[in-house]
């Protein structure tokens, strides 16, 4: 048990909260990937390929489930085809411009 918790569960408001003001500074721990953000809205500028894959994945799996039915669909295939697309032009511009950021340095 952590120093906070041990003054939590003890009821020791005065140190929980002096714990509690040292750590005030410490960042959070960065997210090891996409799966482990929750809150896609919270994501920061830094990170902005989150979303944008999480759409692709979302768009892939609606191209899946319509492509066994071609009856009537042929539009919303396009459509989704197009928008795969997009997003995959939109990932590989970022990725590029990541990775010219890297050789810069």
């Amino acid at each position: 048990m952590t120093p906070v918790e041990k003054a939590a569960t003890d009821g020791n408001v005065e140190l929980f909260n002096d714990l509690l003001a040292q750590l005030k500074d410490v960042p959070p721990p960065a997210p090891t990937g996409p799966a482990d953000i929750f809150n896609p809205s919270a994501l920061s500028q830094a990170d902005d390929t989150v979303q944008p894959e999480q759409e692709l994945v979302a768009v892939r799996r609606s191209l899946a489930e319509a492509a066994p039915e071609p009856q009537g669909r042929s539009v919303l295939i396009k459509a989704l085809r197009a928008k795969v697309a997009a997003l995959e032009g939109t990932l590989a511009a970022h990725r590029k411009g990541v990775s010219a950021q890297g050789h810069e340095a």
